[in-house]
């Protein structure tokens, strides 16, 4: 299986977070305002592989997260739109209750990729804001500039070591 070395950022072990959330604005603060009050830390070397193959191998339990495979297939072009995206949520949610033993699964935020952005009245699942994302040409140097769509992330977003097991316990 080929593996590629890579690096990741990590948000730094800082007493600042004991009392302050990490945050980044999105626009221009007042003056003497920072933007942000992360601080990020490069971890490296970093070795990704494919889990195909391997896709048993994962738990919930044991990994905080596992593949669960669909029992319909979606054809691709039907994530171009809402109501695609609409119909396969509406899967993942019902395989999500199953798996999980769940009475509810909720669907808070999800991305959909677009080549022009959707009014948030036609959004009507989850969300009265879907957010559109398209990698921008510059990314991820905005160069003075905006970005038109959410762009991919480029630091690592992961919860608390206990979040998955807790998150879990609550849903059962």
């Amino acid at each position: 299986m080929a593996e590629v070395e890579t690096s990741i950022h990590f948000l730094t072990r800082d007493r600042t977070y004991e009392h302050e959330k990490p945050y980044q604005l999105k626009y221009t603060a007042a003056e003497g305002i920072p933007t942000t009050n992360i601080r990020l830390e490069k971890q490296a070397p970093i070795r990704i592989s494919s889990m195909r193959g391997q896709e048993q191998q994962f738990s919930f339990e044991k990994n905080g997260f596992t593949v669960l495979k669909m029992n319909k297939e979606i054809p691709y072009v039907e994530f171009n739109d809402l109501a695609g995206v609409k119909r396969y949520l509406t899967l993942v949610a019902k395989q999500l209750r199953t798996r999980l033993g769940a009475d509810k699964v909720q669907l808070y935020q999800y991305v959909v990729s677009a080549w022009k952005p959707v009014p948030a009245r036609d959004a009507g699942f989850c969300t009265d804001n879907p957010q559109i994302r398209k990698r921008d040409p510059d990314f991820p140097i905005a160069k003075n500039k905006e970005y038109e769509f959410t762009q991919p992330s480029t630091v690592a977003h992961i919860a608390g070591k206990d979040s998955a097991n807790v998150r879990y316990q609550v849903v059962k």
